[in-house]
């Protein structure tokens, strides 16, 4: 029995020493065309990804907290700058009192765990935003959204990495909030333009590419007025079944795509 728990541990060490540098080696592939800057993500399936294996829906969004973390650890690793991730859309509260419920206690509880996590923040220059209409969230919740973006947001060394996660969100919201600032402010009509908007927006950078997993080509409500021009990929894999090999592939054929515009624009040049 020792002798065979030896040879499983030697293997997953070997395992996970391969891994490494594979990833590595991807991410310098990537790093030799355009890599980009900010990645939004629509993280849809947690819910199916538990039905099909017989779990609980919590398994599956407790399975899809997990991804989410192992993706932004691949993102710094690649070099990209910024991350916005689709958590909780304002249409979900009109789901049941108990996956509601359920929902709400596992953002408490992991949002509470990040507040704890002030080393990983500081080595990693992650900072955090939680954007959507919080207000719509129970008190304790909106209280650790507070002491996660403070605690993320007051580290000395920033820079590395943005994490937007939209919660309690969808873009009309977004869009009619950003309308209620400008009339606050008293702009008048001449002094409204895009610009403007844009300042008082929730997320005001625009993603270079939003990806949905699960298969689905909606987009959901989600940064509407951002995606504009942004690359729109969807995969069929479910969010907790994403892996970096995914990743590396989605963003290697945005690169060919790029590629490919950057050229029909040269041959139409006169």
């Amino acid at each position: 029995k020792l002798k065979r728990l030896y040879v499983v541990t030697w293997l997953l060490t070997w395992y996970r020493f391969v891994l490494l540098h594979l990833r590595k080696f991807f991410a310098r592939v990537l790093q030799c065309g355009e890599l980009p800057q900010h990645v939004a993500i629509i993280m849809d399936g947690n819910r199916r990804f538990a039905t099909q294996r017989g779990l609980p829906k919590l398994q599956g969004h407790l399975f899809g907290f997990d991804t989410l973390l192992e993706v932004l650890t691949w993102c710094l690793e690649l070099g990209i700058k910024e991350v916005t991730l689709y958590a909780f859309s304002i249409e979900n509260f009109k789901r049941s009192k108990e996956e509601v419920d359920t929902l709400m206690r596992l953002a408490l509880e992991k949002l509470t765990e990040a507040a704890q996590q002030e080393d990983w923040a500081e080595v990693h220059g992650t900072t955090i935003k939680i954007l959507g209409a919080t207000e719509l969230l129970p008190l304790n919740v909106q209280a650790a959204v507070a002491k996660a973006e403070e605690v993320f947001n007051s580290i000395h060394t920033k820079g590395k990495v943005q994490l937007n996660i939209c919660f309690s969100y969808t873009a009309r919201e977004e869009i009619v909030h950003a309308m209620h600032s400008l009339v606050k402010e008293g702009l008048k009509p001449e002094q409204i333009t895009e610009k403007e908007v844009e300042k008082r927006l929730y997320c005001p950078s625009k993603p270079d590419i939003l990806l949905r997993t699960s298969g689905e080509w909606r987009l959901s409500d989600f940064l509407l007025w951002q995606c504009s021009h942004s690359w729109f990929l969807t995969t069929p894999k479910l969010w907790p079944e994403i892996t970096f090999f995914d990743l590396f592939l989605i963003l290697l054929r945005v690169q060919k795509l790029q590629q490919q515009q950057q050229h029909q624009h040269h041959e139409t040049k006169p």
